[in-house]
């Protein structure tokens, strides 16, 4: 939430802190790729012409809890599609690269590229 309400300089010391400690931010990245994921499925039924509840009702379909389908939907009036799915493409590099032993460069310029602060 920091991110989406411009609190950029928070957002980045919270990622810098995690960052440090390799475990935990491997599982601070697939945090935000189970945040992001619903949003681009709650977007793409939404510019689809759905209403929200109808959405929501879809996302239930694919396992999404009604309260988290909900947040999405009203999350992705903050983004593009073409950001969500880079989002996804960026961060999904970052989880590779983490797990098999690599570096999560230039992952503070990724996250504020995803927020569109860049």
């Amino acid at each position: 939430k920091l991110m989406m309400t411009g609190q950029y300089a928070k957002a980045m010391d919270i990622l810098r802190k995690v960052q440090r400690d390799r475990k935990n931010f491997a599982g601070f990245i697939g945090l935000i790729i189970s945040k992001i994921s619903p949003i681009y499925m709650a977007k793409s039924c939404l510019n689809a012409g759905w209403t929200q509840r109808m959405a929501v009702a879809e996302m239930q379909k694919a396992g999404i809890k009604e309260y988290p389908a909900n947040l999405a939907c009203e999350d992705a009036a903050h983004f593009t599609m073409l950001q969500l799915k880079q989002a996804l493409k960026t961060l999904e590099a970052v989880d590779f690269s983490i797990k098999s032993g690599g570096k999560a460069e230039g992952i503070e310029t990724a996250m504020l590229r995803i927020y569109g602060a860049i």
